[in-house]
């Protein structure tokens, strides 16, 4: 029997986990026919190497009578902001009483409660915007191009990027666009909430003068949404993100 597939939230290795109590599976192969889980026990630890001592300083499920493989929730210590959590899993097989390890997994929390946020929506003021004498009122206004230099003043062991808008981003750290998402960070009903993206932006920094910029679009927010016309939830485009 062989452990495998281990995921977080449905994710493998994922950043920016935001459940308290996120939950976790993992999935079982065996050559053996009718070969079944009976018992599971699950460690979560603060690094990779108390996980290689087969502790849980974080959480140790101890043995779990159990079948089960999918939506476990983490019942350990209290979590963490910006923290990784190394994780694997032991199980018995209804046929052998030896147990199997896997191999180790982790998550990353993100910001977890909006209390923890920091800063404040940027973006072009309204009187910086461009005046059209001759355009309708529902035209769409160029995008924001915002930029901010900053200096890393030692070797980068690891960087993630927090970034959001009110209305559609890229994100990018010299020159290159942070991520994969197109037009992040999705329609959501903003005046109840927003999403935020997490970037693993440690390759893309170096010693020295580095550079944050982002693209802004009206998106949902501020643009055409079906015929109710522009501005449902705002006047322009905003950004907020974190390094």
């Amino acid at each position: 029997m062989t452990l495998y597939n281990l995921k977080c939230e449905y994710m493998t290795t994922p950043l920016g986990i935001d459940e308290r109590k996120p939950r976790l599976s993992w999935a079982i192969r065996s050559e053996k026919h009718g070969s079944m889980q009976a018992a599971y026990r699950i460690l979560v630890s603060s690094s990779p190497e108390i996980l290689n001592e087969n502790r849980g300083d974080l959480w140790d499920s101890g043995k779990v009578l159990s079948d089960q493989s999918v939506h476990i929730e983490y019942e350990g210590k209290p979590l963490v902001p910006f923290m990784r959590y190394w994780w694997k899993v032991e199980v018995w097989s209804s046929e052998c009483a030896d147990s199997v390890i896997s191999e180790a997994s982790w998550w990353e929390t993100g910001y977890l409660d909006t209390g923890n946020w920091e800063g404040k929506w940027i973006g072009l003021a309204p009187e910086n915007n461009p005046k059209f004498d001759k355009a309708p009122d529902n035209v769409g206004l160029p995008s924001p191009f915002l930029r901010k230099e900053f200096i890393v003043k030692s070797k980068v062991k690891r960087a993630r990027a927090y970034a959001s808008a009110l209305g559609l981003y890229e994100f990018y750290i010299n020159g290159e666009k942070a991520g994969s998402e197109c037009f992040a960070p999705g329609w959501t009903d903003y005046d109840i909430r927003v999403q935020y993206q997490t970037f693993d932006i440690t390759g893309l920094l170096h010693e020295g003068s580095n550079c944050a910029g982002a693209i802004l679009g009206d998106g949902w927010y501020t643009g055409n949404v079906a015929i109710v016309g522009r501005h449902q939830y705002g006047p322009y485009p905003l950004l907020f993100t974190g390094v």
